[in-house]
């Protein structure tokens, strides 16, 4: 990474018959998301196995680039997605400060407090 950059990641498992569904629906909303202003890349790998493993990583230019994007319906509809899991997904934010969880998320999306 490089100073001020950012990233996303994220995992999540779906059951095998799952996998279609949820791969075209994160691609759609990858597909807007490489459009957005401060997005450097973003990508998603899947492991098949008893279950398969989602993994999705985002690199963005700046945390405010980043921000607006977890305020975005992008980031609404990916968390929507995600809730497909049949167990907690594991989400990570890498910021200059250190990593944050989904508690990131939720104090950008609702104000509480600084989210730095």
């Amino acid at each position: 990474m490089t100073p001020g950059q950012v990233e996303l990641r994220a995992e999540w498992c779906v059951l095998p018959q799952q996998v279609s569904a949820v791969t075209a629906a994160v691609y759609t909303v990858l597909a807007e998301t490489r459009r957005e202003q401060g997005c450097l890349t973003c990508s998603l790998s899947t492991d098949m196995g008893e279950y398969a493993t989602l993994r999705l990583a985002e690199s963005w230019d700046s945390e405010d680039s980043l921000r607006r994007h977890v305020r975005s319906p992008r980031f609404e509809a990916l968390a929507g997605v995600m809730e497909s899991a049949f167990a907690p997904p594991r989400v990570e934010f890498v910021l200059p400060g250190g990593t944050r969880g989904l508690e990131y998320a939720h104090s950008v999306r609702h104000g509480h407090g600084s989210a730095r």
